[in-house]
C-alpha cells in the first residue's frame, strides 16, 4: 500500500534476509526455503503493513515486521503448524512427532514485536499422557504454564485474515 509520500513496497529489499532467517521446525524435503509470494497485512492496525511470506514447497510461512531496513519475525508456521491471527497479534500452534506440541504468539505495537510467549510440551502418548518435558517463555525469559495461559487470554479470539497474495518476481 502506498500514499503520495511513500515509496511502493519492494519485497526484494528484505527477501535475502527473510530466506536466511527461515528456520522451519519440520522440513518436507532437503530444499532450502524459497519464498514465492507475499501479502501485506496490518496486524496492529497502525496503518503500517507487516509482511507475510510463504514457500509452497516446504509449506513454510512467516509474518515479519519491517523495522527500518531490517526484519523482525513475529510468527512462523510449517507443514505441521498453522498461523493464528488476533487483533494486534499473530501466533502459531503445531503438533510434531507423537506427543510434542508447540505454540507461541507475538503482540505487535507500532509495527514492532512488543511481547511474546512460547511453549513446548512433550508427552508420552503411550503411557497415560505423562508429561515428559515442558518449556515456557514470556518475552524470551523462562516462565511457567499459568503465565503463558494468562498471556494467551490477553490475545482474545482468533480473527480471520484473507491476504491478497502477490507473486515474488525473480
Amino acid at each position: 500500500m502506498t500514499s503520495p509520500t511513500t515509496k511502493p513496497f519492494d519485497i526484494h529489499v528484505y527477501l535475502a534476509q527473510m530466506e536466511a532467517d527461515a528456520c522451519p521446525r519440520f522440513l518436507r524435503d532437503t530444499t532450502d526455503v524459497k519464498f514465492v509470494d507475499y501479502a501485506l497485512v496490518d496486524i496492529d492496525g497502525d496503518g503500517q503493513q507487516e509482511v507475510w511470506v510463504r514457500d509452497t514447497v516446504q509449506q513454510y510461512q512467516v509474518v515479519y515486521a519491517i523495522v527500518g531496513d531490517s526484519i523482525a519475525m513475529l510468527a512462523d508456521a510449517d507443514v505441521c503448524c498453522e498461523l493464528q491471527f488476533y487483533d494486534g497479534a499473530v501466533g502459531f500452534n503445531g503438533y510434531y512427532t507423537p506427543g510434542r506440541g508447540v505454540a507461541g504468539a507475538t503482540i505487535v505495537r507500532d509495527s514492532r514485536p512488543a511481547e511474546n510467549y512460547f511453549q513446548e510440551v512433550c508427552i508420552d502418548i503411550f503411557n497415560d499422557m505423562e508429561t515428559l518435558d515442558e518449556s515456557y517463555y514470556i518475552n524470551d525469559k523462562p516462565s511457567d504454564e499459568e503465565s503463558c495461559r494468562q498471556f494467551c487470554d490477553k490475545l482474545g479470539d482468533q480473527i480471520s485474515i484473507e491476504p491478497e497474495w502477490r507473486p515474488i518476481e525473480w
